[in-house]
């Protein structure tokens, strides 16, 4: 649901390459991406009207867009028997809710939650840095598209307005973001608080963390400083960890911001640093390729492939 989304768009492709066929993924959304014509690997597609009548019969149900679709048809999904998996942080903040894990998450039932790209980036490095990591420093800088893909929408017309001296649009953030930037406090806790509440429940380390709400559309960036930890020991814990590091795209230029880092799967380090008995580093992910790799574990855990394409 919501596969008109840049997550759900992401989703989806994952899923055909991965080798799920078309006869069993449906792709759903309200409003006016109802009878849009999209594809699905090879084949083209048509989105269909989710309604409540329709989401019981799936055995899985992933959200990707609206916040408020997910709080609506999560539940309705859970009640009739199936797996919902939220992937809008509508629900990480519910009590009743399993944070999917690197595995997917396998054991768990009902209502499954996707951790947000903040946790998701910080889980990453703690997996490869062990209990070094709980005694790091980081600054996590949040995306707009973080919140959803109305909030990216409000960014372009604050940006918009500003160069136009007009009135900013603010439904979303409660104040202005474009050209700006402020300490995420977002109700009930603050997302620094948040993050260190996801990693508490994924069982992994968590360092000193502020979070930072900037004007960026895409992809989460975290400044993290590593004590006792020299550059070469950093280093090799990141390779090992599966992190690239200092690495180019294919015009030669450094994977060094959030604009190089979209479209890429995996964190990707740089700007590493030694600074009195430890070291610093510029951290990157794609945010929404991120969530649907997890989205995507939880499927596989859930969903077995057909032998033709496990083969």
């Amino acid at each position: 649901m919501g596969s008109s989304s840049v997550l759900g768009a992401d989703l989806k492709d994952l899923l055909a390459r991965t080798g799920y066929p078309g006869r069993t993924v449906e792709l759903l959304d309200l409003d006016d991406q109802i009878g849009l014509i999209t594809k699905y690997g090879d084949e083209a597609r048509v989105t269909l009207e989710a309604a409540e009548d329709s989401v019981r019969e799936y055995q899985l149900v992933c959200f990707c867009g609206d916040p408020t679709a997910a709080e609506r048809f999560a539940p309705v999904v859970v009640a009739a028997g199936g797996t919902a998996i939220d992937c809008t942080s509508a629900h990480n903040a519910a009590t009743d809710v399993t944070l999917i894990n690197a595995e997917g998450s396998p054991e768990a039932t009902g209502l499954l939650a996707v951790p947000q790209g903040g946790t998701l980036l910080l889980a990453i490095l703690g997996s490869a840095l062990g209990e070094r990591f709980a005694n790091a420093v980081a600054t996590v800088l949040l995306p707009a598209s973080e919140l959803s893909d109305a909030a990216t929408e409000e960014l372009v017309g604050q940006a918009t307005s500003m160069l136009n001296f007009g009135d900013s649009p603010q439904d979303t953030f409660g104040r202005r973001l474009a050209f700006d930037a402020w300490p995420d406090a977002t109700p009930p806790v603050g997302a620094a608080a948040a993050i260190r509440r996801q990693l508490h429940s994924l069982t992994l380390p968590q360092p000193a963390l502020t979070a930072l709400r900037i004007s960026v559309f895409h992809a989460t960036a975290a400044a993290v400083y590593v004590p006792e930890t020299s550059i070469e020991e950093l280093r090799d814990m990141l390779h090992h960890g599966g992190i690239r590091v200092e690495v180019t795209n294919s015009d030669g230029e450094m994977i060094d911001s959030p604009t190089r880092v979209a479209g890429r799967p995996e964190l990707h380090a740089c700007g590493i640093r030694q600074e009195a008995a430890g070291s610093w580093l510029w951290a990157l992910l794609d945010n929404h390729l991120a969530a649907a790799a997890v989205a995507l574990a939880a499927i596989k855990s859930r969903i077995p492939l057909p032998e033709s394409a496990a083969g």
